[in-house]
């Protein structure tokens, strides 16, 4: 006969862990304060869970805490499966955070509607709360975004505002999929839409400080060239560890709404990602992209302080003559730094002509290039063993290289 006694050691050892204060693995644990768990919506699949996600986030927040900072938000937490939307839930007012799984894969969140503006958003963050400041923070987190089988249309994920007080803002983005792959294809306009067209004060303007990162965006057709990711008037965005694909026109465009301070986009920085399509920049400052580029790069005049490098398997239309440094090209429209300047340097051009006289002799003609730092004019390069002599435009400042062989 099998002793029962056995039976009572794993619960007796479990107790007695418990009295000790050891921590024991709980399969699946529900999360602390703060957290809501969306019980209530089934993704399965087939039911439409609009109405719950918008019941959930209106629980998610409240101005009912204490002065001077009554803004209370949970972080909502979404069930493994298949979550459908037969329409676009309501616009999120608050940062509300939504986190997946914890696998991008593990739950998805399935936009089964067609829609025909491009600017219309699924993910809405508006920052229209009516606590002031209540759209700073928030974000997504290890989720997989799609179009239904066969819908097209819409922005996967839009963040904006009303005014200074009403925006979104201090926003993190890690660990998201978005793409049309369930069922029949379809696509979306864009997948990622800042639209900071809110808020234009001096010093304050646009959708601020946003973090995209660890991100594959996927099967879009924007109405206009490279907006896959569209950032209009964004301030402090921050992209990292990306890839954009399988696009039709698709791409990453910086904008603004013109080119005057309070209305363009602001140090926007793009590390380590990747482009299958366009990248355009225009009314913007202080821009700078490094990663894999195939397709177009297109700058526009007007752009301040930006840079562009890494491998672009590109066609260049560099009009805003950002610097660049790529395996296709090297370009600096400022000053090169250099300790010898037979190597490397500026002269200022009189009556449309400059020399330099090299300080050693070389025992080969060296190679020179220049540019024109004041204007998109033509120089023209000559050189010999003992000199570099460059002509161009009236007294323009130009910038010269010059390799060679002592």
């Amino acid at each position: 006969m099998k002793p029962t006694s056995l039976l009572l050691v794993p619960t007796s050892i479990a107790c007695f862990c418990l009295q000790l204060g050891i921590p024991q693995t709980i399969s699946n644990p529900r999360p602390s304060r703060g957290y809501l768990v969306a019980d209530t919506m089934k993704c399965d699949g087939g039911t439409d869970d609009t109405a719950a996600f918008n019941a959930l986030i209106a629980t998610a927040m409240s101005d009912k805490g204490p002065s001077p900072a009554p803004l209370e938000l949970q972080t909502v937490v979404l069930p493994a499966g298949k979550c459908r939307f037969a329409a676009a839930p309501k616009p999120i007012p608050a940062g509300v955070k939504i986190v997946g799984n914890q696998n991008r894969n593990g739950t998805w969140l399935i936009a089964d509607y067609n829609e025909t503006n491009p600017n219309a958003g699924f993910l809405t963050w508006d920052g229209s709360f009516r606590t002031a400041g209540s759209g700073n923070g928030g974000g997504l987190e290890s989720l997989h975004i799609s179009k239904g089988s066969g819908k097209t249309g819409g922005s996967a994920i839009k963040l904006a505002g009303t005014d200074d007080a009403h925006r979104v803002g201090f926003m993190v983005f890690n660990d998201l999929y978005i793409n049309s792959a369930f069922g029949a294809p379809g696509y979306w306009h864009r997948d990622f839409f800042i639209d900071g067209s809110c808020c234009t004060t001096q010093g304050s303007n646009g959708v601020r400080d946003v973090v995209l990162t660890n991100f594959h965006f996927g099967q879009s057709q924007p109405p206009d060239e490279g907006g896959t990711i569209l950032v209009l008037n964004g301030v402090h965005v921050y992209m990292s560890n990306g890839l954009v694909f399988t696009s039709q026109r698709g791409g990453i465009h910086i904008t603004g709404l013109d080119n005057s301070d309070n209305r363009s986009s602001h140090d926007v920085l793009m590390s380590n990602v990747n482009i299958e399509g366009s990248l355009i920049v225009e009314k913007a400052q202080g821009v700078s992209y490094s990663g894999w580029l195939a397709g177009k790069l297109t700058t526009i005049n007007g752009v301040r302080n930006c840079f562009i490098s890494g491998t672009l398997e590109a066609t260049i239309d560099n009009a805003a003559r950002c610097g660049i440094a790529s395996e296709q090209e090297i370009f600096t429209p400022g000053v090169v730094a250099v300790s010898n300047p037979d190597s490397a340097g500026t002269l200022r051009l009189t009556n449309g002509t400059a020399v330099y006289r090299f300080q050693r002799k070389f025992k080969a003609v060296p190679i020179c290039t220049a540019s024109d730092n004041d204007a998109a004019a033509p120089v023209r390069v000559s050189t010999d063993a003992a000199q570099l002599t460059i002509t161009g435009v009236g007294n323009h400042l130009v910038s010269y290289i010059c390799i060679g062989k002592d």
